[in-house]
């Protein structure tokens, strides 16, 4: 089985190409690889694009982003901060009445395109 590393090796490719997504529960950290010409990065065809509708609790407005499923929630952060032009030292992104966690990978929250996912400024106090 092709291993794509992540920050929390989540996501994982058969022979074919084939995307695997597990939970963190049910992996283990590798003791050893061995040979480590099997951790080629694939693009599989499973992997969906999202259309995200990120609307700030403050001001009520909506910015559309589109970022891929596999991407993490860190990165969906720093996508939305800088269209939005915005620096601040936290945001919190809530969706289905959970806080998306940083580490995890989109997939992980059964996101689906055009959902509406909270977002919450926590600037810096000056």
């Amino acid at each position: 089985m092709n291993i794509k590393v992540t920050n929390n090796m989540q996501i994982n490719y058969d022979a074919q190409g084939n995307m695997y997504k597990l939970p963190l529960s049910v992996i283990n950290d590798p003791i050893s690889y061995g040979n480590e010409s099997h951790l080629i990065k694939k693009e599989s065809k499973n992997v969906r694009k999202l259309r995200l509708k990120i609307r700030n609790l403050k001001d009520q407005k909506n910015k559309e982003i589109e970022i891929s499923e596999d991407k993490s929630v860190k990165e969906l952060k720093d996508l939305y901060l800088s269209k939005i032009g915005i620096g601040c030292s936290k945001i919190r992104l809530i969706s289905k009445g959970k806080e998306l966690i940083d580490d995890n990978q989109l997939f992980s929250y059964e996101l689906e395109n055009d959902i509406v996912i909270l977002s919450q400024l926590i600037r810096n106090p000056d």
